[in-house]
């Protein structure tokens, strides 16, 4: 299974399919869906897709678990993986994970969610404050503004 597979390849995978989906994307394209003509923007609708799938993936893989040990698990696998996608600049995908996690339906898991590990928690602490996107993401654009290329940014932020 898909846990069983590297981390660091998993989120090198993630970027690397997040920057092919965002360089589809043409400016135009991206004028029109802020315009909310959405109907003419298929490559921005694959990156919104994609986002959302990624999300839905998350909680699908931790809600199927039925022992309480694979679904901490699962949510460490998840961690590590966000954590790594966040250093390797893939804001993207980091979040995208990240808001599978933070689904209520996940985040009711309050046995699974205090199972994690110190580290995993402590990254997940760490994620959550570093991809906060209250007051319109103010403190994750101005990250955003300071970090070097290549890096695959969450394409909401833009969007609104």
């Amino acid at each position: 299974t898909w846990l069983e597979w590297d981390e660091v390849l998993v989120a090198e995978q993630m970027a690397k399919l997040g920057w092919e989906l965002l360089d589809a994307v043409r400016p135009r394209e991206l004028l029109r869906w802020i315009r909310n003509k959405k109907d003419t923007c298929p490559n921005m609708s694959q990156l919104v897709k994609h986002f959302d799938r990624v999300s839905l993936w998350v909680m699908s893989e931790i809600s199927v678990r039925v022992r309480l040990r694979e679904r901490i698990a699962v949510v460490e696998k998840v961690v590590q993986v966000a954590h790594l996608s966040f250093h390797l600049r893939n804001y993207f995908g980091a979040y995208a994970l990240l808001l599978g996690l933070q689904h209520p339906y996940i985040a009711r898991m309050a046995k699974t969610m205090s199972g994690i590990n110190k580290q995993s928690q402590s990254r997940l602490q760490n994620l959550r404050a570093e991809l906060d996107m209250s007051n319109n993401g103010v403190e994750f654009r101005k990250k955003v503004k300071t970090c070097p290329s290549p890096f695959v940014p969450y394409i909401g932020q833009y969007t609104k």
